[in-house]
């Protein structure tokens, strides 16, 4: 941890103290009032309690009554007792029309028993596969939130229902297998459907939504979709897709995984929903719909829902929640609902429960508000109020003229008395709510004058960083602080130094470079002067002073090119004008221009790179770069070796510069890339520079986002230059001094 984290913290914790110690007192006795005002309005509201726990219990259960088979006429006949069992008045809470379904529903039951009628699910395709629950102790409905779903094991039946479902689960045919289901927080295998344990099935297992298949000559090939704790006890949409050489698990939420897979073995098995009709594998989980496709979906056309039941890629189509009875007249008779007005308070919401007579027969319900200003209704029953006044509300059955409305008033003040106690417990709250805040604001201006105190001093202390500072002036408290402010005057020390010294070497090379001016241009004006006043030379001897002469002229505007060179690094700054180069052209084009200098001191060059190699770069800039690296390779390599010029590429360009010459001591190569910094500080005319070559080598590679370094082992010398593959070419950067 940091000395500033440790100051702060210091700082935070000793004002945290401060301010809970001040806000306990407050909270507390806060706490004290809000207790003695609920415990008044619960006695208040206790007087407003007109729904008995007993009767309302049994009224939800009768709402969500579904007749599965035999074994509920028992548990009917309970609820009757129960009914019986109640008081007058609690009777009437249960209403006269949720008791008549409750008698429709120990009648259905009992004629279920007697093998007069059976429960069904109808499969919308084209097909016509329904579904007959006639096992009570294999297949069964259950109600859930209101809503029907399938729980235990059935196979797919009806005339034609295997040769359908062995073409389709081949391994030739593309298909999907779409569910609604909750786990239940089930053991693992929980079997959402399957075409025996050597074919194809969509399960829970491992915490996952896991499709798999069973290759011809291979072992299960399969994906899946991980699921949350929370996810195995809620309703999840799914689906296992198989496209010919893939195995696809799609969860809503998670996506689409796809895994690689060939052909799978197909089963004379039939087509089991929540079992593995081979291996007789169960499941815990309740499944709301169930659908089947003879073609591949992708993730949106799931989650678009894209095909409907009677489409021809449908084979199978269950909505569990759809179910009928078998051998009964199912047509709408009539609608009921169970309260024949509402009062509500604004911003309430209800549900209206409503049902077709009998409860079991087929027909949408509708829904409608006349005055949407005071109460809307959604598509499934909720009521929300929006402003006070009175509004009906209308349900209807889909096709059919029968309709029932239901008034609704809303208010948005209470009664007299608990009115008055409200207002009694929001003054009460209001006055101890003002009170603690006023505490937490004294506390909070307590703690600011002591902040601005520590602010103060330390703003001292900085102000006179670099000067004459007192050793302890800061209070006990900021040490940390102070530690910090000590290292930066240091760093500051080692800067100004840093500094002094870089200057000191450009000022040492301008002095050395004004000295050496003074050779060639002496040497110059000689042989200048010889070749004007001699008139009688030899032809021999002309030659020779021209070309001494000319070395000199060389050698000067080597030298006033390094002193350009050190001007230009004070006045300028690098600006990158980015392009996309192919960077194999530059590098091929870069050796062979240096192949004469090369050749002349008896050296040759290697390049190592793959073909059409594209960066986004400053070309001319780059270039620059790497004509220092090879330049300073070349300067410094042993007679007849070789120089390697290697590039890799991968998620970044690699480019080393290997080169064979005298060993670099390491304190001088942790150096090399500074300004002025010279490896040969006797001046050679072979190796001699302004030392800014390198300098500006690493500013440059860093402008790029790359990075720049060298290292040496033995006699072999290595330079490495790392640039990013890609990097914005819309823009110029600019760097320090040139």
């Amino acid at each position: 941890m940091s000395k500033e984290s440790k100051t702060k913290k210091k700082i935070a914790r000793q004002m945290a103290m401060q301010f809970w110690a001040g806000a306990l007192v407050c909270l507390t006795a806060t706490i004290v009032l809000g207790l003695g005002v609920f415990w008044l309005c619960g006695i208040v509201f206790s007087l407003k309690e007109h729904t008995d726990n007993e009767a309302e219990a049994l009224s939800n259960r009768i709402d969500n009554i579904v007749v599965e088979n035999t074994a509920d006429i028992s548990d009917l006949i309970k609820l009757e007792k129960s009914y019986q069992g109640l008081s007058p008045k609690q009777q009437k809470q249960v209403t006269e029309k949720q008791y008549r379904k409750l008698l429709e529903a120990i009648w259905l039951a009992e004629q279920m028993g007697e093998r007069k009628i059976g429960l069904a699910v109808r499969d919308k395709s084209k097909n016509g596969f329904d579904m007959k629950f006639e096992e009570q102790d294999k297949a069964r409905l259950k109600a859930y939130e209101g809503r029907a779903a399938f729980e235990g094991q059935a196979d797919v039946m009806g005339d034609g229902a295997k040769e359908v479902f062995d073409s389709l689960f081949d391994g030739k045919h593309d298909f999907t297998v779409e569910v609604e289901f909750n786990p239940n927080d089930g053991d693992d295998f929980n079997m959402i459907m399957s075409k025996g344990d050597n074919c194809t099935a969509l399960r829970v297992s491992e915490h996952s939504v896991y499709f798999f298949i069973k290759e011809e000559q291979s072992d299960w090939k399969g994906a899946r979709s991980l699921l949350s704790k929370e996810q195995l006890s809620t309703w999840l949409h799914a689906a296992g897709i198989y496209r010919k050489g893939e195995v696809s698990s799609y969860l809503e939420g998670s996506g689409m995984t796809t895994e690689k897979a060939g052909v799978f073995l197909p089963s004379d098995f039939p087509l089991g929903i929540g079992y593995c009709p081979e291996s007789n594998g169960k499941s815990l989980a309740s499944i709301r719909k169930f659908r089947i496709y003879s073609l591949p979906l992708n993730e949106e056309e799931l989650e678009a829902g894209k095909y409907g039941p009677d489409s021809d890629q449908v084979v199978l189509w269950y909505d569990f929640e759809d179910f009928y009875y078998e051998g009964i007249d199912v047509l709408v008779e009539g609608i009921r609902c169970y309260v024949d007005s509402m009062e509500l308070k604004e911003g309430e919401e209800k549900k209206l429960f409503v049902e077709r007579i009998p409860y079991y027969a087929s027909g949408n319900i509708l829904y409608s508000s006349d005055n949407p200003k005071v109460a809307v209704i959604s598509s499934d029953g909720v009521i929300s109020t929006v402003g006070e006044g009175t509004a009906v509300v209308a349900a209807s059955v889909e096709g059919t003229d029968y309709l029932v409305k239901i008034p609704i008033k809303v208010e948005n003040e209470p009664g007299h008395i608990l009115l008055f106690y409200e207002q009694v417990r929001n003054w009460i709250l209001s006055i101890g709510l003002l009170v603690f805040f006023c505490a937490l604001f004294a506390i909070a201006m307590l703690q600011r004058r002591r902040l601005i105190f520590y602010l103060a001093r330390l703003s001292d202390e900085i102000s006179v960083i670099g000067g004459e500072r007192k050793e302890g002036a800061l209070p006990e408290l900021l040490d940390d602080a102070e530690l910090a402010i000590q290292r930066v005057e240091e760093n500051f020390r080692k800067k100004d130094d840093s500094a002094r010294e870089a200057e000191q070497r450009k000022n040492d090379l301008v002095v050395y470079l004004a000295h050496d001016l003074k050779t060639p241009i002496a040497s110059l004006i000689g042989y200048l002067t010889l070749l004007r006043d001699e008139k009688q030379i030899s032809a021999d001897l002309h030659r020779h002073y021209v070309d001494v002469a000319l070395n000199n002229s060389e050698r000067l505007d080597e030298l006033i090119n390094e002193l350009f060179e050190i001007a230009r690094y004070n006045m300028s700054q690098i600006t990158l004008n980015r392009d996309a180069i192919n960077l194999t052209w530059l590098m091929e084009q870069l050796v062979y221009e240096f192949g004469p200098m090369l050749a002349e001191k008896g050296l040759s060059c290697k390049l190592e790179m793959p073909r059409d190699v594209m960066v986004c770069c400053d070309a001319d800039k780059l270039e620059r770069v790497f004509e220092n690296l090879l330049r300073n390779a070349m300067n410094y390599s042993y007679r007849d070796t070789r120089i390697q010029i290697l590039v890799t590429v991968a998620e970044e360009i690699r480019i080393v510069f290997l080169n064979y010459g005298k060993r670099i001591p390491k304190e001088q190569l942790e150096r090399i890339f500074e300004q002025f910094y010279r490896l040969d500080q006797a001046r050679s005319t072979s190796t001699g520079g302004s030392g800014l070559g390198l300098a500006i080598a690493k500013q440059i590679v860093e402008l790029h986002g790359g990075t720049i370094g060298a290292e040496c082992s033995g006699d072999e010398i290595r330079f490495t230059v790392i640039l990013p593959r890609e990097s914005g070419c819309s823009s110029n950067e600019k760097g320090d001094c040139l």
